[in-house]
């Protein structure tokens, strides 16, 4: 569509300027979302490799209560072995 011959450059500029603010403004928007989520992803980030931690520490407690267990066990097996049965 051509502008016709009467239509001043003010009027085309005037809107073209006012358009750049709405596209600064949306852009400053989408600048702002993006580092919003890329805040939350470094976040969750965060949490989860604390949770793998977490769970890998108790995994380690467990591991070595069953290993205390099991030498308790066989200290206490070989106590008994030892020690005459009481006769009643």
């Amino acid at each position: 569509m051509r502008v016709p011959v009467f239509v001043e450059a003010e009027a085309t500029a005037e809107k073209s300027s006012g358009g750049a603010t709405i596209v600064e403004e949306l852009s400053s928007k989408v600048d702002a979302a993006e580092r919003q989520r890329d805040l939350e992803q470094e976040q969750k980030r965060r949490q989860a490799e604390a949770e793998r931690a977490r769970r890998e520490q108790e995994r380690e407690v467990r591991a070595t209560e069953r290993e205390t267990q099991r030498a308790t066990r066989k200290s206490s097996a070989r106590q008994g072995e030892r020690e005459p049965a009481p006769t009643a």
